[in-house]
């Protein structure tokens, strides 16, 4: 049976309603270098939204795969921030070049500690854009993309991980609809 358009949305909207009622805390994490960036991801309940979109991407495995990698998670706090109509518009099957975009705009395809970041004046996504590192208010953490790193330097075997308490998007805009 092939869902169609309002069945995809009403699935879209639960996972949304669904991933607003969980736990606020933030993540703990313990033996994180034993598994890939995308299984700690899957581990965490707090990540669950986001890394639902990995999943739904097919970049999950691929993420498994490639060299050593650093990638930003946003907490399910920060997800709920996103428009609604964003995120459907990301799970729908006709825009999945739209969810990948999205996914690899939170990758780097290089390993960077927290120190390392915070070096940097802008960083190299996966996708080939760039996106600015400055300082946060309280100057201990850097801001990447204009999200403050909440949880650092989490290693994983194929990389780390620094969870994040907003999405990533070009220019702090919402731009990967076609609309």
């Amino acid at each position: 049976m092939i869902p169609t358009n309002r069945t995809l949305i009403f699935f879209g909207a639960l996972l949304f309603t669904l991933s607003q009622a969980q736990a606020q805390d933030l993540p703990v994490f313990s033996n994180s270098d034993q598994f890939s960036a995308a299984q700690v991801g899957q581990q965490e309940r707090k990540l669950s939204t986001f890394m639902m979109l990995v999943a739904l991407s097919g970049l999950g495995t691929s993420t498994e795969l490639s060299a050593p990698h650093t990638l930003f998670i946003p907490t399910n706090d920060a997800m709920d921030q996103m428009p609604q109509e964003q995120y459907l518009y990301l799970i729908y099957p006709n825009n999945r070049k739209a969810l990948i975009d999205f996914v690899n705009f939170h990758y780097l395809p290089t390993v960077m500690s927290v120190t390392d970041l915070g070096r940097e004046e802008e960083v190299l996504t996966k996708n080939g854009k760039t996106l600015p590192v400055t300082q946060s208010d309280a100057g201990n953490s850097p801001r990447f993309g204009g999200a403050t790193i909440i949880a650092s330097d989490i290693e994983a075997n194929d990389g780390i991980i620094h969870v994040v308490d907003r999405v990533l998007t070009p220019n702090n805009g919402w731009s990967f609809t076609d609309r």
